[in-house]
């Protein structure tokens, strides 16, 4: 029989026998982000590589339903005030094409242009 180890410091899996004590998960460092792989401390200090990609909007037709921030956050934003894009790399590395794509393709409004 294993040792009886406090909830809080149980990783929750689904494998549960493979469920073992896991304080970093449960507790992460100070100024720890928990954003996966690609995001790291020096993620931002990084040189940009050459982009072939360009974006321009049509802020005046937003409708500010939000979905190019979510798929994108390195690119988009939206206004506190009234929900209205923000567009903060016009022209965003090769790394993030794929999700600009998706975001213009999902925009409801069709505000997100893309040229390549």
């Amino acid at each position: 029989m294993r040792p009886a180890v406090p909830r809080d410091e149980i990783a929750f899996r689904t494998d549960l026998a493979a469920a073992t004590p896991a304080r970093h998960l449960v507790n992460p460092p100070a100024g720890h982000l928990c954003r996966g792989p690609d995001v790291s401390p020096t993620h931002h200090n990084k040189p940009t590589e050459p982009t072939d990609m360009k974006i321009t909007l049509d802020a005046d037709k937003c409708c500010g339903a939000g979905q190019c921030v979510l798929i994108a956050p390195e690119v988009f934003d939206q206004r506190d005030e009234d929900g209205v894009v923000v567009l903060l790399d016009a022209e965003p590395p090769a790394a993030h094409h794929a999700v600009v794509q998706e975001a213009a393709a999902l925009c409801p409004a069709a505000v997100i242009e893309v040229h390549a």
